[in-house]
């Protein structure tokens, strides 16, 4: 269920950056299939009122990310919670959706573990926007580590450059900038340690630890 609507979030993404009908109508089968997978379901009336309703709460990020590109190609720079709001409610989907489902299915969820799930998936988003970097800027998508450099340097320059250069001039850019990435990794991965969870779902601490050393380690080598 969750795999299911994590790839139906995705391509409702995809349809929102790109405009292509071909995400909806895949988006479409996939919700169809997660349908399918709650018609024999004990819990289906309260997991198809819960699904719908985190669906619906998730929707305005992509309007919101909308605003965001307009801002990055009107020139704006961005403070440091202007990119940790913009990361945690591109993130929000583990704690308003996925976590739904968890919570029907598992006794000893609770609020504190839908927290994590939304620090991992902030971690891992950023993740992802560091290996998207090039894609993002030819695309004009909101990227975490575009946003940050934007205080230094003018979007126009990095848009404008070489792709092969475009890495290079964000991280000279970010040497510099107030705003710092590696101190929102470091803030989620210290915020984890600090959050009480059930010891039998202590190992998302080990996966918030593995996607922010895998973060850090990747950007230290450049």
């Amino acid at each position: 269920m969750v795999r299911l609507l994590a790839r139906y979030i995705l391509l409702y993404d995809r349809f929102f950056e790109l405009g292509e009908k071909k995400y909806k109508i895949l988006a479409t089968k996939v919700r169809r299939s997660i349908s399918e997978l709650l018609v024999n379901a004990n819990d289906k009336d309260h997991l198809n009122y819960s699904i719908d309703f985190s669906l619906k709460q998730f929707w305005p990020f992509w309007n919101f990310e909308k605003i965001v590109k307009r801002r990055i190609l009107e020139g704006h720079t961005f403070s440091y919670k202007e990119i940790r709001n913009f990361n945690q409610f591109k993130s929000s989907d583990a704690s308003i959706v996925y976590a739904k489902v968890l919570d029907a299915k598992l006794p000893s969820f609770n609020e504190n573990v839908t927290l994590v799930l939304h620090y991992n998936q902030a971690l891992l988003d950023l993740l992802d926007d560091w290996q998207d970097i090039e894609e993002d800027v030819q695309e004009d998508m909101p990227n975490v580590f575009v946003m940050a450099s934007l205080e230094v340097v003018p979007y126009s320059k990095i848009k404008n450059s070489n792709r092969l250069m475009v890495r290079d001039i964000i991280l000279a850019a970010l040497d510099s900038s107030n705003v710092s990435v590696i101190g929102l990794v470091n803030e989620y991965q210290s915020s984890v340690k600090n959050i009480s969870i059930p010891d039998k779902l202590d190992f998302l601490r080990v996966i918030s630890d593995y996607h922010a050393n895998t973060l850090l380690g990747t950007i230290r080598k450049f």
